[in-house]
C-alpha cells in the first residue's frame, strides 16, 4: 500500500503539508489540527481516513536566567546580559530595584541614579514571539553601593604672604557636586575658614598653609582631597615718604606728617642732623635745639605690625638755619654835652666853678674847662 498525507489547518488543506511529519508555523496556534492518509494499492480501491482534530497550541519559548554585568553602584552604566534564548525572540526589559519597577528603566543598560543607592537591583528580560507563549526571567540581585566621585587635587592661587587674598582653585569634578573648603596652617584648622578665598591672618606666618576641599554628592561617598602646601611670608607693610611741618628754624617745633599707612600699623620716630640721630629725640615733634644749627633735619618714621616686615621711611631734608650774628649795643648817649670854653673868669663865684668841674668830670671829659691847675680837684682857688 502506498500512503499519501494532507495537513489541514481548521479543515483547510495546508499548502505543502504533504509530508507524514509536519513543523506547526506559528501562524495556526489556536486552529484544529488534523491530517487525511490515503491509501492506495493497485486493484483496490483507494481508502481514506481523517484523524480527529488537536487544537493547536502556542510554542514554549526558552531563554537563560539573565546577569547584570558592569559594577553595581551609584553613577555606573550596567548591562542586561540575557544569555541564550529561542530563535527569533524578541526580548524586552525592565529594571526594578527592591522589587519595584524603575520608572523609564526599559532598556538593555542603565546608569545607576542616586536614589537608589543602598538598595537591591534586580532585571527582568520577557521574551515573545509570535505563536510562543511570552517568557520571563529574572536576575538575581545586587546590592547597589555608593558612587565614587572624582575630583583634581586643589590647587593655591595667589601670593602667600600675610595680608593677602588666596583662593583655593578646585579643579574639575563629578557633575552636580556641593564642594566646601577648609584652610589650614601647619595641619591645624583655621578657624572661621571656610570658604573658598582666604586673606591670610599675620598669626600663620611662618607656618605651611593647605587648603582641603570635600565634595558631597546624594548617593556617593564623600570625597576630600588637599592641595600641597606652601610657606606663609610676612606681609609688605605700605607706607607714606614723611614730611616736616612747620618752620625749620632753632627754638621752633616742627611735627612729622606720617602720611596714610597700612591699617593697624604701630609707628615710631627718630630726628636726624646731617644724618646722625638726634638724642631723646624720638616722638611725632621736636624743638629744634641751637646744637643743630646749619645742618640738615631729617625724620624716619618706622612702622611695625605683627606678622609684617618692617617698614622705614625717611622724610626729604630741610636745613636749619644760624640764627643772625646781634648788632653791637649803641654808645650810650653823654649825660651832658659841653658847649663852648669856660675859664675862671667866666664864674661868679668859687662855687660855680666848682660845680662845672664836677658836671665835666660826671660826664667822662675831666677837667674839660681847664679849671683845676694843680689836678686837686679844687676849680679855680683864686675864686675861694
Amino acid at each position: 500500500v502506498k500512503l499519501a498525507y494532507q495537513w489541514y489547518a481548521s479543515g483547510t488543506a495546508i499548502r505543502g503539508a504533504t509530508g507524514s511529519s509536519y513543523a506547526i508555523p506559528a501562524t495556526y496556534v489556536g486552529k484544529t489540527l488534523t491530517v487525511k492518509v490515503t491509501g492506495a494499492l493497485a486493484g483496490y480501491t483507494t481508502a481514506a481516513k481523517l484523524s480527529a482534530g488537536k487544537k493547536i497550541a502556542a510554542g514554549t519559548l526558552t531563554g537563560a536566567t539573565p546577569t547584570i554585568g558592569g559594577t553595581v553602584k551609584v553613577g555606573s552604566k550596567v548591562t542586561v546580559k540575557p544569555g541564550t534564548w529561542t530563535a527569533g525572540a524578541s526580548l524586552k526589559y525592565q529594571w526594578y530595584a527592591n522589587g519595584a519597577a524603575i520608572s523609564g528603566a526599559r532598556y538593555s543598560f542603565l546608569t545607576v541614579p542616586a536614589s537608589l543607592s543602598g538598595k537591591y537591583l534586580t532585571v527582568k528580560v520577557t521574551g515573545s514571539k509570535t505563536g510562543y507563549s511570552t517568557l520571563v526571567r529574572g536576575s538575581s540581585s545586587k546590592k547597589i553601593a555608593a558612587g565614587t566621585l572624582s575630583g583634581a587635587v586643589p590647587t593655591i592661587g595667589g601670593t602667600v604672604k600675610v595680608g593677602s587674598k588666596v583662593t583655593a582653585k578646585p579643579g574639575t569634578w563629578t557633575v552636580g557636586v556641593t564642594r566646601s573648603y577648609q584652610w589650614y596652617a601647619n595641619g591645624a584648622a583655621i578657624s572661621g575658614a571656610r570658604s573658598a578665598t582666604l586673606t591670610i591672618p599675620a598669626s600663620v606666618v611662618g607656618k605651611t598653609l593647605t587648603v582641603k576641599v570635600t565634595g558631597k554628592k546624594t548617593g556617593y561617598t564623600t570625597l576630600v582631597k588637599g592641595s600641597t602646601g606652601k610657606k606663609v611670608a610676612a606681609g609688605t607693610l605700605s607706607g607714606a615718604i614723611p614730611a616736616i611741618s612747620g618752620t625749620v628754624k632753632v627754638g621752633s617745633k616742627v611735627t612729622a606728617k606720617p602720611g596714610t599707612w597700612t591699617a593697624g600699623v604701630t609707628r615710631s620716630y627718630q630726628w636726624y642732623a646731617n644724618g646722625a640721630a638726634i638724642s631723646g629725640a624720638r616722638s611725632a615733634t621736636l624743638t629744634i635745639p641751637k646744637a643743630i644749627a646749619g645742618k640738615t633735619l631729617t625724620v624716619k618714621v618706622t612702622g611695625k605690625k605683627a606678622g609684617y616686615t618692617t617698614l622705614v621711611r625717611t622724610s626729604v631734608g630741610k636745613v636749619v638755619p644760624r640764627p643772625a650774628a646781634s648788632a653791637p649795643a649803641p654808645a650810650p648817649a653823654p649825660a651832658w654835652v659841653p658847649s663852648g670854653d669856660l675859664d675862671c673868669g667866666d664864674f661868679s663865684n668859687w662855687s660855680e666853678a666848682q660845680s662845672a668841674l664836677k658836671r665835666t668830670v660826671a660826664a667822662g671829659l675831666g677837667d674839660y674847662y681847664r679849671l683845676d691847675a694843680d689836678s686837686d680837684g679844687i676849680a679855680c682857688e683864686t675864686l675861694r
